[in-house]
């Protein structure tokens, strides 16, 4: 039985053996294409893209579902070119066609996208054959565009026109484009887009979708990127099924002419309105002004259109007036998300006030282009608040779940009351001039996520935070936490914060925290990046759930071997990141085992491709430190252990060198140190009354009449000196080497009187000499120098420098003016005991 088996199937296991082999075979001969299973529909995708073909290959698989052929070098698509017979999806974009023979698509009836965008295919009957895509009635989505770039012609609505099951149109347009009764019979269309780059449609009359109107039921109209100049008020009034309109992008068209335009939607259902990013063009600090203003005549073309998200995100708006929020206003009673952020309007200050009358509103964003700047709250004095309203109350619709109003100047409240805010989760209050956190908050207990950066946070209290017990998120960027208490109340508010699991308190130049942890908060994420931190500033114990810690653009060079064994426990609970990018670590030799752990811990870090700086100042990055690391840590070692042994080697030199001085000076060394323990040889201590005269002036013949006069009157008669002067105490023809000599010897201080005439003298020149040889046989402090306005530091011989304390050195230009006092401190220094 079994045998029979076997025999039975062996004809079935050749077959499959040849069809693999075949299609292995059939693989090769594909010039470069990639074959890969398609799961979407269940065949083989078939991938040859950039292979500069200038056909399709014939030998493509027979059950080839996927196939795609952009970027090649196709210029015609034949009469049955594909026999394909499963074929779903088709990409021929950006190659060369030029034209499209009638039975093109003759053996791919089950196609289902065509993507013919980006060649070179004129929107013309001669280019696109009326039957040309007859066969093709299983096709849903068609790109033709950026192929056409005339600004004037028609389209081929009869090639068009029998894709009936068609869903998705994207395609060229003209200035002043035209749909024709062609389009009328595309019965499945949805979605038209025009929104591309080289989209040319500038004007849209009121008939222009006229053809629409009862036949294709079409929910979404891209518009975005067209150069729109004009819309006619009933534009789209013959889209009555239009779910989704898309103006963004069009740089062109005012914010006035985009609301004026939604008259057409007038009692329609309407999913999205999206016009963002328009009237990008024009210097609006010179003209135009009154096209950013929608004022109440405006605003009035969107009072009865009900739609659930309308964004007007940076286009420059100054004034969306509030009139359109009212009890019967369609509008207001449909919408669920408003998006005005990014403009430049001071707004109608009614709307916050009048966003209640919205009942199904759950997110609405005012902030505008200031919040964007993130102007730094450093760079203005903080002011008492301009606005001082002593109580707020907010009456919110009970749906609402964001809310964000950022960029105003709400000023200072003594006390703020929200009310149905049951459902708000996310309040964003960025840069809105917010002057005062000291004030109590009620009805936010179910809020989830605060952001109050750029405002002014120094006088916040710890128990404001207590009116967000439900908090997961804050973050308070920019807000002068380095000033006062404000933050070492932070930190004590997180204890009234259970939920907590990400703080930002960036931006804020921070160089310690107040408490060295988080206790109280079970944070997952800790942003600190923008600081001023050398190391991370809080135990990293007290976090054990800590998952991200943002410490980028600090001036952390390295990190302790503490953190990095904490960090390392972290990692093996938690997946946790670290970031120290902005930060210029250092790579030296005592930071070496930072770098090994770098690229040896799990923690995720991008540092191991930062910069780094090498003890002899050079920037490197930490990968070439971790690659080098054996040849890095041996010039370290050898560095050190290299001075270990020159230090060794010169404390034996040197204690050679004593033991030969003892050897030799056994005695005199015995001597010195009897002398500096007091045992002293000499019988008598020679005081000043020993001396017949106090002191020695020195001094030239040029300064005779200063000395002999000035000097003499200060010194003897006001302070009762004796002194030695050599022109009043010696015998005129006299030895003057002598009366030098026996001038100095009996006197009990030297005053040199040193002017620039005096480092000339050649007497003077032996008087340094002669008192240079006495000096140790003088008392310490027994030499004064008084230097004259003439005299450099750098004039005085060094000779006599070696034997004066700087403290007995005056400088006669600090006394200017008063004299008597320079020489009453001189007479001090005469008279005070000397040690010998």
């Amino acid at each position: 039985m079994l045998q029979y088996g076997r025999n039975m199937y062996d004809p079935w296991v050749l077959v499959m053996v040849f069809v693999l082999l075949h299609e292995s075979l059939t693989v090769e001969s594909t010039p470069g294409c990639i074959q890969s299973p398609d799961l979407r529909h269940h065949g083989t995708s078939v991938d040859c893209r950039n292979r500069n073909l200038e056909s399709i290959p014939e030998n493509l698989p027979k059950n080839t579902t996927h196939l795609d052929m952009s970027h090649n070098n196709i210029t015609v698509l034949v009469g049955k070119f594909l026999h394909l017979p499963n074929l779903k999806y088709l990409d021929i974009s950006f190659n060369k066609l030029i034209q499209l023979d009638e039975g093109a698509f003759k053996e791919t009836a089950d196609l289902q996208e065509l993507y013919l965008n980006d060649n070179q295919l004129m929107l013309d009957s001669n280019i696109y054959p009326d039957d040309v895509f007859h066969p093709l009635q299983e096709l849903r989505i068609l790109h033709l565009h950026n192929n056409d770039p005339r600004d004037k012609g028609s389209y081929p609505e009869k090639a068009l026109e029998k894709l009936k099951h068609l869903q998705e149109l994207k395609i060229d347009t003209f200035t002043e484009t035209t749909f024709g009764p062609g389009f009328s019979k595309l019965k499945s269309l949805k979605r038209l887009r025009f929104g591309f780059s080289l989209c040319k449609l500038s004007f849209l009359y009121n008939n222009t979708f006229q053809s629409f109107q009862y036949s294709a039921h079409i929910e979404t109209l891209d518009l975005h990127l067209c150069p729109l100049v004009r819309i006619q008020p009933n534009a789209f009034r013959y889209l009555g099924s239009v779910k989704n309109v898309i103006l963004s992008n069009a740089i062109t068209l005012t914010p006035t002419e985009a609301v004026s335009a939604m008259h057409g939607l007038r009692g329609k259902n309407i999913t999205s309105i999206k016009i963002n990013h328009i009237f990008q063009l024009f210097n609006l600090k010179i003209g135009l002004m009154n096209q950013r203003i929608l004022g109440k005549n405006i605003v009035a073309n969107l009072k009865d259109v009900c739609v659930e998200r309308f964004e007007m995100i940076n286009c420059k708006l100054l004034w969306f007036d509030s009139s359109v929020i009212n009890d019967q206003s369609l509008f207001a009673s449909c919408v669920k998300v408003v998006d005005l952020s990014g403009n430049d309007w001071f707004g109608d200050p009614k709307i916050l006030f009048e966003i209640s009358l919205m009942p199904n509103l759950v997110s609405l964003n005012l902030s505008d282009t200031y919040s964007k700047t993130q102007e730094s709250t450093k760079q203005k004095i903080v002011e008492v608040c301009g606005i001082s309203i002593p109580t707020l109350g907010l009456t919110l619709p009970e749906t609402l779940v964001s809310l964000v109003i950022s960029g105003k100047n709400f000023g200072c409240f003594a006390n703020v009351t929200i009310y149905n805010a049951k459902s708000l989760k996310y309040l964003s209050l960025t840069y809105a001039g917010l002057d005062r956190f000291s004030s109590t908050v009620s009805g936010l207990r179910n809020l989830t996520y605060l952001d109050i950066s750029g405002n002014n946070c120094a006088g916040i209290s710890s128990g404001m935070l207590s009116s967000f017990p439900m908090l997961d998120t804050l973050i308070m960027s920019d807000t002068n936490l380095d000033l006062g208490e404000a933050l070492s109340n932070v930190q004590h508010g997180l204890s009234y914060l259970p939920h907590l699991r990400t703080l930002d308190v960036s931006s804020n130049n921070l160089r310690l925290l107040s408490a060295p942890s988080f206790q109280g908060a079970p944070l997952k994420s800790v942003i600190l990046s923008n600081n001023r931190f050398s190391s991370i500033p809080f135990d990293l114990s007290t976090t054990p759930h800590l998952g991200h810690l943002d410490l980028s653009s600090n001036s952390i060079a390295a990190l302790s071997l503490t953190e990095m064994k904490q960090l390392d426990e972290l990692a093996t609970r938690n997946n946790i990141s670290l970031d120290l990018d902005g930060n210029l670590l250092s790579c030296g030799c005592k930071t070496l085992d930072f770098v090994v752990w770098l690229f040896k811990t799990n923690v995720n870090t991008r540092a191991r491709n930062s910069s780094c700086s090498r003890d002899d100042g050079s920037v490197t990055n930490a990968s070439y430190i971790h690659e080098h690391y054996d040849e890095i840590w041996k010039q370290c070692v050898g560095s050190f252990w290299l001075s270990i042994s020159v230090v060794c080697y010169a404390v034996i030199v040197l204690v050679i060198i004593a033991l030969f001085v003892i050897h030799r000076r056994r005695t005199l060394l015995i001597n010195i140190i009897l002398r500096m323990f007091g045992f002293k040889t000499s019988k008598k201590v020679l005081k000043r009354n020993d001396f017949p005269n106090d002191a020695y002036i020195a001094y030239s013949e040029d300064d005779y009449r200063y000395v002999c006069h000035t000097v003499r009157r200060i010194l003897e008669n006001q302070n009762g000196l004796k002194l030695f002067l050599k022109d009043r105490d010696t015998i005129p023809g006299g030895q003057i080497a002598e009366d030098i000599i026996d001038g100095i010897d009996s006197s009990w201080n030297v005053v040199f009187a040193l002017s620039q005439s005096f480092l000339e003298d050649q007497w003077c020149r032996f008087i340094v000499n002669r008192v240079v040889y006495s000096s140790s046989r003088m008392p310490a402090g027994s030499i004064v120098l008084v230097l004259f306005e003439d005299v450099r530091r750098g004039d005085i011989p060094p000779t006599l420098l070696n034997v004066v304390e700087q403290r007995y050195i005056f400088d006669i230009g600090k006394y200017r003016g008063d004299e008597e006092r320079l020489w009453a401190d001189v007479c001090q220094c005469v008279v005070m005991d000397k040690d010998n």
